[in-house]
């Protein structure tokens, strides 16, 4: 809210004339900064002298408590230098009359609310009386570019531009509620020639100072009053302005001005005023826009200062008097070099006599000496009272000398080596360089070497301090350590080393694998000169990495029982040292070294040598024979594995027999089974095992080398022993019956294996001939041709049976089997035992000979004699019931009649077969029937 917006805040008795008052009360305080031609001549025609006196005396006397209306309402400021504005001055300038001395002051004048004021319808006039009452006028300097329109304006719209409400062109003596005047132009610049008021000669004298206005053809004048005073120095005298003891006293001449904190604030007061009439002690002013602002010692305000524009203000004090007091004599002032008594400077100068004078040398540097040094004052200042000779004073100066300090440092630590020091004279020329490498030493005699360069100048006015940095030469760091967690001895070692057997494919020979996987765990930071060997009896193989060393092929006989040496040896160091690299040096010389890396430290290397020695404990080529009358089981090493804390390892394979190989009883002479019932050999092995029991027996194929099996029976019949003629290295029997092996699937625990014969076994109905056929072969056609060349009968006969009449599960169980002779010249007899064999070679990685012993008796004879007690005799009844479809060729006759044929000799014949049995039924039963037998 603006000054004139609170007129509600007045008393209504106060009406329009003090409305428009209260205004200028209420005014903001708004920055309108004058232009850079404020201080600058309007005119070149300008001349303090162009007077109009008749304007100025027909003058008639205002006063800055008129109203708006009375054209007599005279406002004006005169700044004394401060926020930017020009000082009081004396400036010699050439107005026409010849370049002479004049006193300049500045400020702004205006007769408030007259008219308005233009460039060109005002001017300023300085109105001066002495004691001896002459008068003396001086025109103003106009400054155009000051204005307070914007200051003096009523409800201000904004900052700067247009004022708000203007009165028309011609508009007289108007109050500013009604409309606002234009005051442009108001600023002067006095110039007041003082060789026209204080001339040769003059003492003493005084004029007092009123200011006129011309805004038209109308002139104001008043008092000039200051609310300051200031002294000028002036030719053989003091200028004073004053407006008495009281100029700073401020009477407030209006209501209704507002209490500001600060100058030119705005808005509203909070109803805070002024007392009109009452006298405020000036405490600071504000000069910064036209119009000046006073801040006030203010009693309703716990003395707070307050502000208020000078237009409300009625400045205390008397009409203001320039005054020049004269009285000098000539000081006389030599400058000199104490030292030479060179003359530095001579000056003259006025002393106003009576007066006290107080003088001091040149400050230091004023003079400086040849070599630019500044001297130095050493006489002190003088003072006194001016007497009426005059003053002759001498000041003496010395260029000092001083300290040149040289201080020796190490850089890198900040220790002082040694600290030298010199005195010089000021601006002298001295020139210093550091000591040579290895005068200054450290720790351990290392040298410091100098990193600094020589210096050299002019010594200062404050002395100086030189200082020469050196660096401590170093050696390579020799850090270093041992690796965290590392390893010694076995226990940086891992791995194992082995022989074994193995097979490339089944159906091969074994052979013998070496194997040395031994290598380096421990956390070693180095290893060097690695040797890895296997040595053996036959053989040595090195290698120089912990890589896995491998032999292979090698024959299992030659070995056998022979020790396998496993080798591996190395050198290592836990320790490292550090690799530095100079990072910060001069020349030879290292001052900071930079770690690049580590190596080993090969000087607390250690070795390590470790040899494990395995005994190859196979079996190769060696046998096994299966218990003729109880379980068998036998294992068989196939390799061992060496580890590093000396433990061994050992793979085995196993032979076994799961249930009992007793002897089998018969109750005649009939088939025969290659295997006893329910008995079988069985396969399994126990691998490397280090999470597990290394005894337990686990599944694997059955592995065998190139397999030779025989069944070797005591006895065949006649027709098959040529056939079957033993012609094996293993003499157990006459025969041998060649069998192929027939392996199971692996189960659980084992790996059962059974034996075939190579040839089907079959048995013709009528003759009972016995014959072996090979799957591929046609059995009628065999057995027939068979026949024939054995016995050079012709054949007539059909097959009884294939295998005993097993099924093809049954073979699959046993293996199958063959039929024991029933020959009468055979030498197999009842009750007795007899041993067949089954013998297997190249079985298993050790390429072992399995021999399997068939233990069986019968306790009948087949066929026989009655005293043979066999199963058929030629008996009415035979011991044991047998059915005509199972031995259809049988005839049945008395006692009678088997006398008659033995006394006929019917059955004396070379031509029987089984050495009992007729080749051909038909002629047998012809031979019978001749007799009188009927069968």
């Amino acid at each position: 809210m603006k000054e004139g917006d609170k007129l509600q805040e007045r008393p209504v008795i106060f009406k329009r004339k003090i409305t428009a008052t209260c205004f200028l009360f209420f005014l903001l305080g708004l920055l309108f900064f004058l232009d850079s031609e404020f201080n600058k001549v309007e005119a070149a025609s300008y001349s303090p002298y162009d007077v109009n006196m008749n304007g100025v005396n027909s003058a008639t006397q205002g006063n800055r408590a008129a109203s708006f209306t009375s054209g007599k309402k005279l406002v004006y400021d005169v700044y004394d230098g401060k926020d930017g504005k020009e000082s009081w001055k004396v400036v010699n300038r050439d107005y026409g009359k010849g370049k002479q001395p004049y006193l300049e002051f500045s400020g702004w004048s205006a007769i408030v609310g007259y008219t308005h004021h233009t460039k060109d319808n005002q001017d300023t006039y300085f109105y001066l009386t002495n004691n001896k009452n002459e008068k003396r006028v001086y025109k103003a300097e106009q400054l155009s570019s000051v204005s307070a329109s914007k200051d003096i304006e009523y409800n201000r719209k904004s900052e700067t531009g247009s004022i708000n409400n203007p009165c028309s062109s011609s508009a007289h003596n108007k109050n500013n509620d009604e409309c606002n005047m234009y005051y442009n132009a108001v600023g002067f610049k006095a110039h007041i020639p003082l060789n026209d008021l204080f001339g040769e000669g003059i003492d003493d004298d005084n004029w007092t100072v009123q200011i006129v206005k011309r805004v038209e053809n109308h002139y104001i004048y008043d008092d000039l009053r200051v609310p300051f005073e200031f002294n000028l120095n002036y030719s053989n005298g003091v200028l004073q302005l004053s407006s008495g003891l009281d100029a700073k006293n401020l009477k407030m001449g209006y209501e209704g001005v507002a209490r500001r904190d600060f100058a030119r604030q705005g808005g509203y007061s909070g109803g805070r005023y002024f007392t009109k009439g009452d006298t405020y002690t000036a405490k600071s002013t504000n000069q910064e826009s036209t119009v000046v602002w006073y801040g006030v010692k203010t009693p309703e305000e716990q003395n707070k200062t307050k502000w208020a524009a000078s237009l409300y203000w009625i400045f205390g004090g008397e009409r203001a008097t320039l005054r020049y007091n004269v009285t000098t004599v000539n000081v006389n002032i030599v400058h000199k070099d104490k030292d030479t008594g060179k003359i530095l400077k001579s000056e003259k100068t006025k002393g106003t006599v009576g007066k006290t004078y107080s003088y001091a040398p040149e400050s230091k540097g004023t003079f400086k000496d040849e070599n630019g040094a500044d001297y130095v004052p050493v006489s002190k200042a003088k003072s006194g009272k001016i007497g009426k000779s005059d003053l002759n004073i001498t000041f003496e100066y010395q260029v000092p000398s001083q300290k040149i300090t040289v201080v020796h440092k190490d850089k890198d630590t900040g220790k002082i080596l040694r600290t030298d020091s010199t005195s010089q004279k000021v601006g002298t020329s001295y020139s210093k360089k550091p000591e040579n490498r290895g005068v200054f030493k450290g720790e351990n005699d290392r040298p410091y070497v100098p990193i600094s360069k020589a210096v050299s100048g002019k010594v200062p006015e404050k002395g100086v301090t030189i200082t020469f940095e050196y660096r401590l030469s170093v050696p390579a760091p020799n850090t270093g350590g041992e690796i965290e967690g590392s390893k010694d001895g076995d226990a940086a070692l891992k791995g194992e080393v082995s022989w074994s057997l193995y097979k490339k494919n089944n159906g091969d020979k074994s052979y013998l694998r070496y194997v040395n996987d031994l290598s380096v765990k421990g956390k070693h930071y180095a290893t060097k000169n690695i040797n890895k060997k296997i040595t053996t009896a036959l053989i040595n193989k090195t290698q120089s990495t912990d890589e896995k060393l491998l032999i292979e092929n090698q024959e299992p006989n030659k070995m056998k029982n022979k020790d396998i040496e496993y080798t591996l040896t190395y050198e290592y160091t836990n320790f490292y040292k550090d690799v530095y690299a100079p990072k910060e040096f001069l020349g030879d010389d290292v001052f900071v070294w930079e770690k690049i890396g580590t190596k080993a430290d090969w000087s607390k290397s250690k070795k390590t040598d470790k040899t494990i020695t395995l005994k190859a404990e196979h079996s190769y080529g060696g046998k096994l024979e299966f218990s003729r009358d109880g379980m068998t089981e036998k294992g068989f090493i196939t390799g061992e594995y060496g580890f590093i804390d000396g433990s061994i390892s050992k793979d085995k394979e196993y032979f076994a027999s799961n249930t009992s190989n007793k002897i089998r009883e018969l109750q005649t002479q009939a088939w025969m089974s290659f295997l006893k019932e329910g008995f079988y050999p069985q396969y399994s092995v126990t691998l490397k095992q280090r999470e597990q029991d290394p005894n337990m027996k686990v599944s694997h194929s059955l592995v065998h080398g190139k397999v030779t099996a025989f069944y070797y029976p005591n006895d065949l019949d006649g027709n098959l022993k040529e056939k079957f003629a033993n012609q094996t290295e293993d003499k157990l029997t006459k025969y041998a019956i060649p069998l192929t092996i027939i392996g199971k699937q692996p189960n659980e625990k084992a790996n059962p294996f059974i034996f075939r014969s190579a040839e089907d076994f079959y048995i013709t109905k009528n003759t009972g001939f016995v014959d072996s056929i090979k799957d591929n072969e046609n059995a009628s056609k065999k057995i027939k041709e068979d026949y024939e060349k054995y016995t050079s009968q012709s054949y007539n006969d059909t097959i009884l049976s294939k295998n005993h009449g097993l099924s093809a599960d049954q073979i699959k169980q046993n293996g199958g089997g063959y039929y024991l002779p029933i020959d009468s010249e055979s030498n197999l007899k009842t009750d007795k035992e007899y041993t067949d064999w089954i013998v297997v070679q190249n079985m298993g990685l050790n390429d072992l000979k399995l021999m399997i012993p068939q233990t069986y008796k019968f306790k009948h004879y087949l066929i026989g004699a009655a005293g043979d007690d066999p199963i058929f005799n030629e008996q009415s009844e035979t011991p044991v019931a047998i059915g005509a479809d199972k031995y259809p060729n049988t005839v049945t006759i008395n006692n009678e009649q088997r006398q008659k044929i033995l006394k006929k000799d019917i059955l004396k014949r070379d031509d029987l077969l089984y050495g009992f049995k007729a080749i051909d039924i038909k002629s047998i039963s012809s031979l019978l029937k001749n007799e009188g037998l009927n069968p």
